[in-house]
C-alpha cells in the first residue's frame, strides 16, 4: 500500500487494514538460529534504532530463547 501511495508508509499501511504492526513468530527462526551457532551471541543488523523502538518483538523472541545479542548494528548510523 506504501508502494502504491494508498499509504504514507507502512505503519499507515497497517493500521488502514487493521492489523498488527508486526505479527510475525520469529520463535521458529531463533530454533534455527540456536541451532547454527555455537555459543549463543550474535551481532544483529537492522536498519535503524528506530525499528528496534518500533518492533520490540525482535530483542524479546532473541531473549526468550536466551540468545545474547553482542552487539547491535544499525545501517544508518555512522561508523564510530
Amino acid at each position: 500500500m506504501a508502494d502504491t501511495g494508498q499509504a504514507r508508509s507502512s505503519d499507515d499501511a497497517y493500521r488502514q487494514l487493521g492489523v498488527d504492526y508486526d505479527s510475525r513468530d520469529y520463535d521458529a527462526s531463533i530454533v534455527l538460529l540456536k541451532h547454527h551457532i555455537p555459543n549463543e551471541k550474535i551481532q544483529m543488523v537492522m536498519n535503524s534504532p528506530d525499528s528496534l523502538v518500533k518492533k520490540p518483538e525482535y530483542a524479546e523472541a532473541l531473549n526468550r530463547h536466551r540468545i545474547d545479542v553482542d552487539r547491535w548494528i544499525f545501517l544508518d548510523c555512522e561508523p564510530n
